[in-house]
């Protein structure tokens, strides 16, 4: 229930008092799986480790086991042990070639390559799982990761290619809205802006819940001179949960450009609110005063100004605060 409220801490502690204090309880294997799976999700990689390697260790006949070998290799990661989580991710790969766990195991590793620059060995990786799978259960990821190292080495056609297989053979899963973001990019990076921008609009009307989606939908309005229509794509995105204040910092520079100051001041507003400790709440709060002296509410302004010279003495970010006083 806490886990459901939102709480993962909450959740969490009372896992930890089940695992201390009971360990001959019913269904231990899946309070260890559960309890790692939350740690992993509020960045305890540690803690997560031990609770999986517990697992592996006291249920090896756990339906549990593969699943909680794949979130220890996760926990590797995390914690920064590389060497550690390719090996077990590599012998998940060589146990379970025609699984979806196989296809999450070669994901990660595809990942870990991408995320250390090594792109060719992510693309190699990742074609040798699309050309030995012998089914295609879990190769969406496999195909949108590829797309990925594709746009990264300069090569759209290729990533517009796997990107339409990807929506061709799933055209329903969680990494089919993704999908339609890379392809909308790919046809950019082909000099097709039209396509691109119609794509991101179909995309958009086609899941009006994704923040994703919207962000994207959005950057094509305003590369298209839509500024207004951008911003409210931003607004949208934010509702349906971005949680970003990037986003909101661009929506109200959106509707500043556009010349919507009640609208820019809304956002700038909410950003402020939302995400204060945050270098684009500081970037923000600055403009957020110019709007408010656009708006005849110099006073304002300048108290809001004044505000933000004081918490920035001392540091580089004080000098444009000055400049707008």
């Amino acid at each position: 229930l806490y886990e459901r409220a939102g709480v993962p801490y909450a959740s969490l502690e009372i896992y930890r008092d089940i695992v201390g204090t009971r360990g001959d309880a019913a269904e231990l294997d899946t309070v260890l799986f559960e309890a790692g799976r939350i740690a992993l999700s509020v960045n305890q990689p540690e803690e997560a480790g031990e609770y999986l390697e517990r697992l592996v260790q006291q249920f090896p006949g756990s339906s549990l086991i593969d699943e909680a070998k794949l979130m220890r290799g996760d926990a590797y990661v995390m914690e920064g042990e590389l060497a550690a989580a390719r090996g077990l991710f590599e012998a998940i790969t060589e146990a379970q070639p025609g699984t979806r766990l196989g296809a999450d195991a070669f994901a990660r590793l595809g990942r870990m390559a991408f995320d250390a620059a090594k792109y060719d060995e992510a693309i190699a990786l990742l074609e040798h799982r699309l050309e030995t799978a012998t089914t295609i259960e879990g190769n969406e990821q496999i195909y949108l990761l590829l797309a990925q190292a594709y746009r990264v080495t300069g090569r759209p056609d290729e990533a517009r290619r796997v990107l339409n297989e990807l929506i061709e053979f799933f055209p329903e899963t969680g990494e089919t809205p993704h999908a339609f973001v890379l392809l909308s990019k790919a046809l950019d990076d082909l000099g097709m802006r039209k396509e691109a921008a119609r794509l991101a609009e179909q995309a958009a009307n086609r899941y009006p819940e994704n923040p994703d989606v919207l962000g994207n939908y959005a950057e094509f309005l305003s590369l298209t001179g839509k500024e207004k229509e951008a911003a409210e794509a931003l607004v949208a995105a934010d509702e349906a949960g971005a949680g970003s204040a990037a986003v909101l910092l661009a929506a109200g520079r959106h509707f500043k450009a556009a010349g919507d100051l009640p609208q820019a001041r809304a956002s700038y507003e909410r950003l402020v609110a939302m995400f204060g400790s945050s270098p684009q709440a500081f970037e923000g709060g600055i403009e957020l005063a110019k709007v408010l002296y656009e708006q005849g509410q110099i006073r304002k302004a300048l108290r809001q100004l004044e505000d933000l010279a004081s918490v920035s003495e001392g540091t580089p970010r004080r000098l444009p605060v000055l400049i707008a006083l």
